[in-house]
Protein backbone atom coordinates (compact mmCIF):
# COMPACT_ATOMS: atom_id res chain seq x y z
CA UNK A 1 0.00 0.00 0.00
CA UNK A 2 2.92 2.16 0.85
CA UNK A 3 4.23 1.92 -2.71
CA UNK A 4 1.16 2.83 -4.25
CA UNK A 5 0.74 6.06 -2.56
CA UNK A 6 4.37 6.32 -3.41
CA UNK A 7 3.42 5.90 -6.77
CA UNK A 8 0.40 8.07 -7.11
CA UNK A 9 2.43 10.98 -5.49
CA UNK A 10 4.84 10.94 -7.67
CA UNK A 11 2.38 11.11 -10.82
CA UNK A 12 0.61 13.91 -8.76
CA UNK A 13 4.06 16.09 -8.17
CA UNK A 14 4.90 15.55 -11.81
CA UNK A 15 1.42 17.05 -13.47
CA UNK A 16 1.62 19.95 -10.64
CA UNK A 17 5.22 20.74 -12.32
CA UNK A 18 4.39 20.31 -15.76
CA UNK A 19 6.54 17.48 -16.74
CA UNK A 20 5.72 13.99 -17.19
CA UNK A 21 5.28 11.33 -15.78
CA UNK A 22 8.18 9.18 -15.03
CA UNK A 23 7.23 5.93 -15.48
CA UNK A 24 8.09 2.17 -14.32
CA UNK A 25 6.94 -1.60 -15.32
CA UNK A 26 4.83 -1.51 -11.80
CA UNK A 27 2.85 1.72 -12.54
CA UNK A 28 3.07 1.85 -16.32
CA UNK A 29 -0.55 0.06 -16.54
CA UNK A 30 -2.32 1.85 -13.36
CA UNK A 31 -0.83 5.39 -15.74
CA UNK A 32 -2.54 3.78 -18.37
CA UNK A 33 -6.05 3.07 -16.91
CA UNK A 34 -6.05 6.78 -15.08
CA UNK A 35 -5.32 8.27 -18.93
CA UNK A 36 -7.82 7.07 -21.26
CA UNK A 37 -5.67 9.39 -23.85
CA UNK A 38 -1.65 8.91 -23.12
CA UNK A 39 1.51 9.39 -24.51
CA UNK A 40 4.92 7.90 -23.11
CA UNK A 41 7.83 8.85 -24.44
CA UNK A 42 11.06 6.08 -24.07
CA UNK A 43 14.10 7.96 -23.80
CA UNK A 44 17.67 7.64 -22.08
CA UNK A 45 20.12 10.79 -21.48
CA UNK A 46 22.70 9.49 -23.91
CA UNK A 47 20.92 10.09 -26.62
CA UNK A 48 20.94 13.33 -28.60
CA UNK A 49 17.43 13.27 -30.00
CA UNK A 50 15.96 12.20 -26.58
CA UNK A 51 17.25 15.14 -25.19
CA UNK A 52 16.20 17.64 -28.12
CA UNK A 53 12.79 16.30 -28.01
CA UNK A 54 12.33 16.77 -23.95
CA UNK A 55 11.22 20.46 -24.15
CA UNK A 56 8.38 19.87 -26.56
CA UNK A 57 7.35 16.64 -24.30
CA UNK A 58 7.74 18.81 -21.27
CA UNK A 59 5.28 21.86 -23.27
CA UNK A 60 2.81 19.39 -24.47
CA UNK A 61 2.34 18.11 -20.53
CA UNK A 62 0.76 22.03 -19.69
CA UNK A 63 -0.84 21.83 -23.36
CA UNK A 64 -3.05 19.22 -22.90
CA UNK A 65 -2.89 18.82 -19.11
CA UNK A 66 -6.03 17.30 -17.68
CA UNK A 67 -6.65 15.74 -21.10
CA UNK A 68 -3.93 13.53 -22.25
CA UNK A 69 -1.64 11.45 -19.84
CA UNK A 70 1.77 12.01 -20.29
CA UNK A 71 4.78 9.84 -19.67
CA UNK A 72 8.74 9.04 -19.50
CA UNK A 73 10.69 5.97 -19.27
CA UNK A 74 14.30 6.34 -18.97
CA UNK A 75 15.49 2.77 -20.67
CA UNK A 76 18.38 2.79 -18.87
CA UNK A 77 16.87 2.81 -15.17
CA UNK A 78 13.47 0.85 -16.35
CA UNK A 79 14.73 -2.07 -18.72
CA UNK A 80 11.74 -4.15 -18.36
CA UNK A 81 9.31 -1.54 -19.18
CA UNK A 82 11.16 -0.90 -22.60
CA UNK A 83 11.55 -4.36 -23.86
CA UNK A 84 7.86 -5.35 -22.12
CA UNK A 85 7.17 -2.74 -25.26
CA UNK A 86 9.38 -3.81 -27.70
CA UNK A 87 11.37 -0.58 -27.53
CA UNK A 88 14.51 -1.02 -30.64
CA UNK A 89 15.00 2.56 -31.20
CA UNK A 90 15.05 6.25 -29.05
CA UNK A 91 13.31 8.07 -28.94
CA UNK A 92 10.34 6.21 -29.48
CA UNK A 93 6.89 7.89 -28.55
CA UNK A 94 4.02 5.42 -28.44
CA UNK A 95 0.16 6.82 -28.10
CA UNK A 96 -2.40 4.78 -26.26
CA UNK A 97 -6.38 4.68 -26.38
CA UNK A 98 -7.98 3.48 -23.47
CA UNK A 99 -4.83 1.54 -22.68
CA UNK A 100 -4.34 -0.09 -26.25
CA UNK A 101 -1.38 1.39 -28.51
CA UNK A 102 -2.37 3.09 -31.49
CA UNK A 103 0.31 4.72 -32.74
CA UNK A 104 4.51 4.10 -32.43
CA UNK A 105 6.59 7.07 -33.97
CA UNK A 106 10.56 7.05 -33.70
CA UNK A 107 12.76 9.23 -33.86
CA UNK A 108 12.86 12.60 -32.74
CA UNK A 109 9.60 14.25 -34.39
CA UNK A 110 8.19 17.99 -34.36
CA UNK A 111 5.33 18.95 -31.99
CA UNK A 112 2.43 19.45 -35.25
CA UNK A 113 2.91 15.72 -35.64
CA UNK A 114 2.78 14.91 -32.15
CA UNK A 115 -0.10 17.62 -31.58
CA UNK A 116 -1.44 16.04 -34.89
CA UNK A 117 -1.42 12.39 -33.17
CA UNK A 118 -3.02 13.75 -29.50
CA UNK A 119 -5.92 15.48 -31.26
CA UNK A 120 -6.81 12.29 -33.47
CA UNK A 121 -7.32 10.52 -30.12
CA UNK A 122 -9.04 12.94 -28.35
CA UNK A 123 -11.80 13.72 -31.15
CA UNK A 124 -12.19 9.89 -31.09
CA UNK A 125 -12.43 9.42 -27.15
CA UNK A 126 -15.09 13.15 -27.89
CA UNK A 127 -17.08 11.18 -30.58
CA UNK A 128 -17.27 7.95 -28.78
Amino acid sequence: MANLHKNIQIMSTSLENNHPTPLNLGIYADFLEKNPIALVDFWAPWCPPCRALAPTIDGLVGEYKGRVGIGKVNIDQEKPCAEENNIRSLPTLIFYKNGHEKVRLVGNQPIEKIREQLDALLALEKNA
